[in-house]
């Protein structure tokens, strides 16, 4: 049966990351799909896991090593936690 409702969208970890990442290929389309199902009224749903991945992404110190600092204080900002500094 169809119907004229439409379907809540689901966000995994890497179209987070990729709209959070300035210096990702990935990052304008990433952010537009985002921003047009927003601005539409679409329902955005994602998981604790996606958010734990996401968290584990952009303050993992490998990752994105000329900016993790940057990430990581907008990870903060994003979710309003303490996401510890990890030196090695």
């Amino acid at each position: 049966m169809a119907t004229t409702d439409v379907e809540p969208v689901f966000l995994d970890t890497n179209v987070l990351v990729y709209a959070n990442v300035a210096e990702s290929p990935f990052h304008p389309r990433a952010l537009s799909a985002i921003e047009t199902r927003y601005d539409s009224g679409i329902e955005l749903w994602t998981s604790r896991q996606v958010l734990r991945e996401f968290l584990a992404t952009l303050t993992r110190p490998q990752s994105f090593a000329s900016s993790t600092g940057r990430h990581r204080n907008r990870a903060r900002a994003l979710f309003r936690t303490t996401i510890p500094n990890r030196r090695r």
